[in-house]
């Protein structure tokens, strides 16, 4: 604690004084005030003050009923420092009642007695008000507020889930408190869930609840997947990194594999052309006795012409007679072609003898009969 003091001066300020201030014993809250026991079974009742000075504190025990207050004697206390402890044991239905505890310091006596009531122990009650929150597709808390606990404090719950469908029991947790975190379930499937509290008298009734997980949420990677992707991605880009030499490399190797295909593909179509040649029927005889050589070329092919009897001689009957008498003609004739001072030479046709032509003309006036032409006379070439 400080002083202040003002004047005309200024303000003044003392130096800090402590101050304690001296009371007498109070309970301390929060306490357990109900205790069950059964007859001939002990209970340690508990009673604890604070106070100043808290040295030397000295405890008095009475029990009061219906009818009288009577004293509990010093041989059944036990003290330790700020706390007194009772050991009490109920003999009778009379022993059952309200205890209580007061202290007394240097300053003076408690002026409100702690009181302890005293009941039959039992089994404890149902839990009430139970809710439920962070449902999920896989899990849901649960939260509940105890009954009495039959007047023993060493009190557990219990919960319990099943699966409807299947009736099977999945989960079975206990906790000093009505609180239970459950997980691992299956996703939009229904469960019961079962609480009970209980105690060494007994079990309290079941309180049901019923819950159906949602359904499952859909997969997103997460930002430590994609950045341990991203580093996967980085280091196979790293170990793929194109250096310039092996830039080279892959130019030369790529220009080197084009001029070997283009090599092969030439040559591959130069076989081909070759077995296309070599399959062709050669014409060795390429002249055409319907039509006239031009120039030299004609008289050129005399001597071929010339060695044709000889072998068409194997053919035998009237048509070779007939093909010879054809070639004499064309033989004999070859020298009175003529310019027609149209460009070209042609064979005088007889009756249309101012007609020139390689062939003979089919007109009203000229017919096609080689019996007009002198080139081929009496011969019908075409019966």
């Amino acid at each position: 604690m400080k002083k202040f003091a003002q004047n005309s001066e200024g303000i003044g300020e003392s130096k800090p004084i402590e101050l304690k201030v001296r009371y007498r014993p109070t309970c301390v809250p929060n306490q357990q005030q109900v205790y069950g026991v059964g007859k001939h079974e002990t209970v340690s009742v508990r009673c604890q003050v604070q106070a100043d000075p808290d040295q030397k504190l000295k405890f008095r025990w009475w029990f009061n009923t219906t009818r009288e207050r009577l004293d509990i004697q010093e041989s059944q206390i036990e003290t330790d420092g700020d706390t007194s402890i009772l050991e009490y044991t109920p003999r009778t239905e009379l022993d059952y009642g309200t205890l209580y505890c007061a202290a007394s310091n240097e300053v003076g006596l408690q002026e409100q007695a702690c009181s302890y009531h005293l009941v039959a122990a039992g089994p404890p009650e149902s839990v009430f008000n139970c809710t439920l929150s962070n449902q999920s597709a896989s899990g849901v808390q649960v939260h509940c507020l105890p009954g009495f606990n039959g007047g023993i404090r060493e009190t557990e719950f219990e919960l319990i889930v099943m699966d409807e469908a299947k009736e099977i029991v999945v989960s079975n947790e206990s906790s000093p408190i009505p609180t239970f975190l459950v997980t691992g379930l299956d996703a939009s499937t229904k469960y019961e869930l079962s609480i009970y509290s209980m105690n060494r008298r007994g079990r309290s009734k079941n309180v049901t609840l019923d819950f159906l997980t949602s359904e499952p949420p859909a997969v997103r990677p997460t930002s430590g997947q994609i950045s341990s992707d991203q580093a996967r991605l980085g280091s196979l880009k790293t170990k793929f990194t194109v250096t310039p030499i092996l830039g080279v490399l892959i130019g030369v190797g790529a220009a080197l594999l084009l001029v070997t295909v283009t090599i092969i593909s030439i040559l591959c179509c130069r076989n081909n052309y070759e077995k296309i040649v070599q399959g062709l029927p050669k014409d060795k005889d390429d002249s055409s006795p319907d039509i006239i050589p031009r120039g030299d070329e004609g008289y050129k092919q005399i001597d071929h012409y010339s060695t044709l009897p000889a072998q068409m001689t194997k053919r035998g009957g009237h048509q070779q007679e007939k093909d010879m008498h054809v070639l004499k003609h064309i033989h004999n004739n070859i020298s009175r072609l003529q310019p027609t001072g149209k460009g070209d030479l042609g064979i005088p046709t007889g009756d249309c003898a101012d007609q020139y032509t390689m062939l003979i003309p089919a007109t009203p006036s000229c017919p096609l009969n080689a019996a007009n032409s002198p080139m081929f006379p009496g011969i019908n070439m075409f019966p």
